[in-house]
């Protein structure tokens, strides 16, 4: 049995994060109807503490299931009933003589009218546990923070850290969890609560929402860490195809007729061809990004010219094909990209370490672009613009600063695009 002391022993003693919500999910409870709601409440509050997620949480990220992009937390206040729904309804079709006087006796009655009653969750009634799982999915899809989770039912390979947490490390597990609903700190999710005066645009001047997508996705301060993300998921890729014996090129330059073509990696292995490209995309964003990389490297002129670059350094193909490799900013992998690499021989294992891979390198954009734009502030450089005379002035000062400092930053400023 599970009851609030037993969650505060739990909140207190030594357990790995992976874990706290396998002990909630597993952990049968058994309490009077009065206590359902009152328990619910006090799990979601646990969970909030122990992942370190914000009081803004949407509720159906808390219940929705795992295969929805929501952390698979039962609502006792739902479930129970739901469970006591089936077992009554065994015991009235039992063809025990004995349980079928209990059954037809008129106290029993009072209790058969109450589980007859539609169970409702946010505002939707559910007669059965797949119209439950499917209500949560939905309320989570339909929220603001959660929108972009849709697009997990149909990649469920893009799920195996949050499956297998054990082979992930506590505070990248709670910092992913954060990431894939959106909860990770900014301006725009700050002025939720309120905070006077706060201005929600970008500290870089762009003059757009200081949201997580925009600090992911296309602000100009983390345009360097945001082509770190991609070159480092394409070298992870790349060194899976080499174990299985491919040839692996890297922006292999390909001239064309007016200019020239750089796919992020050519995979070769009996004399047949795959051009990769890899992508990390927004929300919504996977679907016109593979149309548009199948018909740009699908175009004859491209597909000739890729082919004779790859024989002017001696590796003869017969057979050329493009499978772009697309990745949203929260980890999920496009169901065609992940369809394309396991049949590469890739497993589905691999596709799961990209998708965690692409996540934690997501994690570091924000440092990385803001750690700059902070070290600027200190220098009195308030305003950002395209000057690259001005850019390249930022940046020597702040590599001295960091030299002073002994701090390795990888990335520099960027010119405003």
């Amino acid at each position: 049995m599970l009851t609030q002391a037993n969650l505060r022993r739990k909140k207190a003693g030594t357990i790995s994060t992976g874990q706290l919500g396998d002990h909630v999910r597993t952990n049968t409870i058994i309490v009077v109807n009065s206590m359902l709601h009152a328990l619910d409440n006090y799990i979601r509050q646990s969970i909030r503490g122990w992942l370190r997620l914000p009081k803004d949480t949407p509720i159906s990220y808390i219940h929705a299931g795992k295969q929805h992009g929501g952390l698979g937390i039962p609502s006792l206040s739902a479930t129970i009933p739901m469970q006591r729904r089936v077992r009554m309804e065994k015991l009235l079709s039992t063809q025990c003589r004995v349980l079928r006087n209990v059954v037809n006796d008129s106290a029993f009655g009072k209790v058969v009218r109450d589980l007859s009653l539609p169970i409702r969750v946010h505002g939707s009634c559910v007669n059965t546990k797949e119209e439950l799982v499917a209500s949560w999915g939905d309320s989570l899809h339909n929220s603001v923070d959660g929108r972009g989770l849709r697009e997990l039912v149909a990649s469920p390979l893009s799920n195996r850290w949050l499956v297998f947490p054990e082979r992930v490390f506590p505070r990248i597990f709670i910092r992913g969890i954060q990431l894939r609903c959106n909860l990770l700190r900014t301006r725009v999710r700050s002025a939720r609560h309120g905070h006077g005066g706060q201005t929600i645009l970008c500290r870089g001047n762009c003059g757009q929402p200081e949201s997580l997508v925009h600090i992911l996705q296309s602000c100009w301060i983390t345009h360097d860490a945001r082509c770190a993300r991609h070159n480092r998921v394409a070298r992870e890729l790349a060194k899976r195809l080499r174990r299985l014996g491919y040839t692996v090129f890297e922006e292999l330059r390909a001239p064309t007729s007016t200019s020239f073509i750089k796919p992020d990696l050519i995979a070769v292995r009996e004399r047949r061809a795959t051009v990769i490209d890899v992508s990390i995309v927004s929300d919504g964003r996977g679907v016109t990004v593979w149309n548009e990389k199948k018909q740009k490297y699908g175009a004859d002129e491209f597909s000739l010219a890729i082919i004779s670059a790859l024989r002017a350094i001696g590796c003869d193909v017969d057979f050329l094909v493009h499978q772009p490799m697309i990745i949203s900013y929260r980890g999920i992998c496009f169901p065609q990209s992940a369809k394309a690499v396991i049949g590469l021989g890739l497993s589905k294992v691999t596709v799961g370490d990209l998708c965690l891979l692409a996540i934690l390198v997501s994690l570091l954009i924000p440092i990385a672009g803001f750690t700059l734009w902070a070290l600027a502030h200190q220098l009195n450089i308030h305003k950002y613009t395209e000057s690259v005379a001005c850019n390249v002035l930022v940046t020597s000062k702040i590599a001295a600063r960091l030299a002073g400092l002994n701090v390795n930053v990888v990335s520099s400023l960027s010119t405003a695009s």
